[in-house]
């Protein structure tokens, strides 16, 4: 028997045997997928915007900004000017409206049940997968090349283990795209479970980009059943004891979305970018504007939020990076080096990216603090404390306001309790390996600028911390503690632009003018069927 024969045969006696180990994965994920599709709920919410990536046909409400429902099957999107947008609805009768996005407060359609699909298709990526390593590991001896699942790019994911199974329960680090924005930062956690005397973790590079992870512990905090707790920006955890919700919510056009915002559920208000005309500065930025009940003696309050990025806000992040072409690098050494540099990049980012906070005082509208991006991919409890000590009356009014359709509010909540103490433990990794089986646990420790670097998608950390006693007549929670930043991986053949990169950092509101007319454009060139036209030459 030749060598090239002999090697065949081993390919094909490994491939055999792995595929027969390996055929339950897909099983598994129609068995998972199918009990997912049946908790879902029958209908879901989304912005009138977001029809624009509804299927033709669907069944859709829509619930408008004057109250009106209108019940029919999407079969078309239209362009009415550059700036304006238009969807088709057809009811029972077959009668046919163009109804203007403006006017739609936000859309019911059919949930998504595709778990069972999603599930069975994964598994079968999986044995696939597994199939292609081992055949290319037995024929060539060489790891299988990174991939990349998008090309919106944000920060690590986190997987809580619960239940014999990982759930995406975390992304910290939004927005921290280089060394100079590192920051520590801190995320309730929904979903982790104790299992075996230890709570489980695995942190994921999925996307286009380099993670550099610094520290990362675990916070268990022991707290009364009645009180949440609630992180801000500065990683100080917050008790929320006496929620208010709000007594009204309007957008920046007007419209009533109290319902979209009193409560946390799945219902979000998402900002809505479309129908705005860029060179028209009201346009540009969008918003809420709530009014709470305030104690006439109070001194401060605590906004509890649950808020989330939309896609759009990060794929501008990445479009907004890409100017800097192969420069990216030595742009984020640069700033980096200057302190003058690093505080322009900073403000620009709180002026143009993140939710605006502005309180009334009665006068004028008063910043008043910010809540940083938290990525697009899941909602984030965040909190923020203002003082209202000058703030007379027995109302507390509030805006809250970024780049047009930047973000998505789920909930707010106005607090006025003083903190409660929390019994906190900090624990440090017990276990922590890379995907090879390495230990990781030294740079992982604290913050030293001694990294856990995942440069590619196949590196992972599987982290493990030991779980404390818990204590009789408290609840617990858990908060994961992250310290570290990312790099955007620029797309390769990216022409750089560093005029209109400073421009954007320089001039307020440039950068959402260039983000409205990068939408409209790329919105008419999908509905013309045609390539988008370069907008740099205008710039």
């Amino acid at each position: 028997m030749t060598t090239r024969v002999l090697g065949t045969v081993i390919i094909a006696i490994v491939a055999t045997v792995v595929l027969l180990q390996q055929c339950g994965c897909s099983l598994i994920g129609l068995g998972v997928g199918s009990i997912i599709d049946s908790r879902k709920p029958k209908e879901t919410s989304i912005s009138s915007w977001q029809l624009f990536d509804v299927k033709q046909g669907t069944k859709v409400k829509l619930v408008l900004k004057d109250g009106r429902v209108i019940e029919g099957t999407f079969f078309d999107k239209y362009a009415i000017t550059p700036e304006v947008f238009a969807i088709g609805i057809s009811d029972e009768l077959g009668v046919t409206q163009q109804i203007s996005t403006d006017s739609v407060s936000y859309v019911m359609v059919p949930a998504k049940r595709s778990g069972a699909h999603t599930g069975f298709l994964i598994g079968l990526a999986v044995d696939v997968t597994v199939l292609i390593v081992a055949v290319v590991a037995a024929n060539q001896h060489e790891d299988p090349p990174p991939r990349s699942d998008s090309i919106i790019t944000s920060c690590p994911f986190v997987y809580s283990f619960a239940d014999s199974s990982y759930i995406f329960d975390a992304e910290p680090l939004g927005a921290a795209i280089c060394r100079s924005l590192q920051r520590t930062d801190l995320t309730v956690l929904n979903h982790i479970r104790e299992s075996g005397g230890f709570y489980r973790f695995r942190i994921t590079n999925e996307l286009a980009e380099t993670e550099f992870l610094d520290e990362v512990k675990l916070l268990v905090v022991d707290h009364p059943d009645s009180v949440q707790v609630v992180p801000s920006f500065d990683g100080t955890l917050h008790t929320v004891c006496s929620p208010q919700t709000p007594l009204s919510a309007i957008d920046y056009r007007g419209a009533d979305m109290l319902g979209l915002v009193k409560h946390r559920d799945t219902e979000s208000w998402v900002s809505n970018p479309f129908n705005r005309t860029p060179g028209v500065d009201s346009q540009i930025r969008d918003g809420l504007e709530l009014e709470f009940a305030k104690p006439r003696d109070a001194q401060s309050v605590k906004l509890a939020l649950n808020v989330q990025n939309t896609p759009w806000g990060a794929e501008m992040l990445n479009k907004v990076i890409a100017l800097l072409g192969p420069e990216a690098d030595a742009w984020c050494t640069r700033i980096a080096r200057s302190a003058d540099a690093r505080e322009s990049l900073e403000q620009a980012m709180i002026r143009e990216g993140m939710l605006v906070v502005k309180v009334w005082n009665g006068s004028n509208w008063k910043d008043a603090d910010f809540v940083w991006g938290v990525g697009p991919r899941m909602p984030k409890d965040q909190l923020v404390k203002l003082d209202v000590g000058d703030i007379t009356g027995n109302r507390l009014r509030v805006r809250l306001e970024s780049t047009a359709g930047f973000w998505m509010i789920n909930s707010v909540l106005a607090d006025y309790s003083p903190d409660m103490p929390l019994e906190i433990t900090e624990l440090v990794a017990a276990e922590a390996t890379d995907q090879l089986g390495r230990d990781i646990r030294s740079p992982l420790v604290r913050t030293d600028d001694n990294y856990y670097v995942m440069p590619t998608n196949s590196d992972r950390a599987e982290i493990a911390f030991a779980a404390p006693d818990t204590h009789k007549g408290r609840n617990r929670s858990f908060v994961f503690k992250c310290s570290g930043y990312y790099n955007i991986h620029v797309p390769y053949g990216s022409e750089p632009h560093p005029e209109l990169m400073a421009r954007l950092i320089s001039e307020p509101g440039a950068f959402g003018r260039f983000s409205l007319e990068m939408l409209n454009n790329e919105m008419n060139a999908a509905l013309a069927g045609r390539n988008t036209t370069s907008l740099y030459h205008r710039w």
